[in-house]
């Protein structure tokens, strides 16, 4: 599972990158009036309706809740703050929202390095020294990262951190050339293999998870995110697919947005009827969950985009 976790954990890093690249590209129009009339709606009326239908299922079994805040208070809050996966929704909202003040700078390449050092330094180095210091239990080194925490948190500095740090990245990334790829993939596989190793040995002396190394501001993460990037980014531009091929990639990519909206429906049902990632073998257990999950999913984003008009705003 610490294995499987730490590569899927690329994928956001890597969308908010290739984000970046579209967004920041200074020959797109990105206004805040096509921010408000275009993206912002789209991802609102998608969270609104799905996160009604997920309050829903999540009140049902909310049973703890219900007797100490009563049905209609669980709801609201459970339509409020939307199902686990929602969380992604704001986040992006908020990028859309700061992007018309970050293309403002980052057309200047020294601007846009400056930006990234500082989220280097404050989203991933010092947080991530932060975390590995609390890998050990020794008292010296537990004093030591108890003021090295204070101090780190005195600063404050919000500027350059969280997924702008990435969303900046990306358009870095592709207005540069990136030599030996192939060495930086290695790389990027290399740390999340580390990674992979040290949640799974410091959950292993903690008797429970701990997924802190694990998460996409941590220097694992990152290293495989920028890996798996700058490899695509060189590699895939001497990718000549046909125009069936070509077809398939857009309906497909036109439709991830609902796959993602939907699977965690799809989850619950597979659970309810036994198929998880510890239904069997759990090596093998993951990648056939995945699959399915995935599949039937986009079976019903295709039913749903079957709906006249509303069937693609739903998706």
């Amino acid at each position: 599972m610490c294995l499987f976790d730490e590569f899927a954990h690329v994928a956001v890093p890597v969308f908010v990158m290739i984000s970046g690249v579209l967004f920041l590209n200074p020959a797109k129009e990105v206004t805040y009036d096509r921010v408000f009339k275009k993206y912002l709606p789209r991802l609102g009326v998608a969270f609104a309706v799905w996160s009604v239908l997920y309050a829903f299922y999540l009140t049902a079994i909310a049973t703890e809740s219900i007797q100490s805040n009563g049905l209609l208070l669980t709801y609201v809050c459970n339509l409020i703050r939307g199902p686990l996966h929602f969380w992604f929704i704001p986040m992006i909202a908020g990028l859309y929202l700061i992007t018309p003040l970050l293309r403002s700078f980052t057309s200047d390449a020294n601007l846009r390095k400056a930006f990234l050092l500082l989220g280097l330094i404050f989203a991933l180095a010092l947080p991530s020294i932060s975390d590995l210091l609390a890998l050990s239990s020794e008292p010296h080194v537990v004093a030591f990262a108890s003021a090295y925490n204070n101090l780190v948190g005195d600063f404050n500095f919000q500027f350059a951190v969280g997924y702008s740090f990435y969303f900046v990245l990306g358009y870095h990334l592709s207005t540069i050339k990136v030599h030996r790829p192939i060495a930086f993939l290695v790389v990027g596989v290399l740390a999340l293999a580390a990674g992979t190793w040290l949640v799974f040995m410091q959950s292993g002396m903690e008797g429970k998870p701990n997924v802190t190394l694990m998460t996409n501001f941590r220097v694992f993460v990152f290293t495989g995110s920028v890996g798996l990037f700058a490899f695509a980014k060189e590699t895939m531009q001497f990718w000549s697919p046909s125009a069936k091929v070509a077809g398939c990639v857009r309906w497909l990519s036109d439709r991830v947005f609902g796959v993602y909206l939907v699977h965690l429906f799809v989850i619950y049902a597979f659970e309810a009827v036994g198929l998880n990632a510890v239904s069997f073998n759990t090596f093998l257990a993951i990648p056939v969950a995945t699959l399915a999950v995935f599949g039937v999913s986009l079976l019903l984003v295709a039913a749903i985009r079957a709906i006249p008009r509303v069937g693609k705003w739903l998706t």
